[in-house]
């Protein structure tokens, strides 16, 4: 959910701290940390990084059935970093106005509010802050494995189409 991030901003005052975002249900690579702050500063801490990304879809078409472009060319800028593989940024990469772009867009009225992933792509979207894909044999999009799925992903849910493709 959107508590990932929503809350850090009060808790962490410093801009230059890393933070590693990851989903509750999932087991991950136990160098993980290691590599996403490696690469992290490798790229001049200017890029959110991640293992697993997608483009904005250009709409939705029905429950199940979407043309999803999974991107696994390590170095290519995606749209959309999945929580699910987990990413790193630095808090100065949310701003005060995260809150009040959650209730401007009014997502937290919709099934999009329980698609983290997308939300947070299109507030950094908007902020020109970049997402990069990490993948190597450490960090890539089949090393995790889910415990337990909670939520629904992007592509399983069925709503209005006016938020996707900016």
């Amino acid at each position: 959910s959107a508590t990932k991030l929503l809350g850090i901003y009060d808790i962490e005052k410093s801009d230059d701290t890393c933070i590693i975002v990851v989903d509750d249900d999932g087991i991950y690579n136990k160098n993980m940390a290691n590599e996403y702050l490696k690469y992290f500063l490798k790229n001049d801490n200017k890029f959110i990084i991640c293992c697993s990304g997608i483009y904005f879809p250009e709409k939705i078409k029905k429950i199940g059935f979407n043309d999803y472009i999974i991107i696994k060319d390590h170095g290519k800028l995606v749209d959309i970093a999945e929580g699910t593989g987990g990413y790193i940024l630095q808090r100065k990469m949310i701003k005060k106005d995260i809150f009040t772009f959650f209730i401007n867009k009014n997502f937290h009225n919709s099934m999009i509010y329980r698609c983290d992933d997308y939300v947070f792509a299109r507030y950094f979207n908007l902020h020109n802050i970049n997402i990069k894909l990490l993948n190597n044999k450490i960090l890539n999009r089949n090393n995790w494995r889910i415990i337990k799925k909670k939520t629904n992903p992007l592509s399983k849910i069925e709503i209005d189409n006016k938020y996707f493709k900016p």
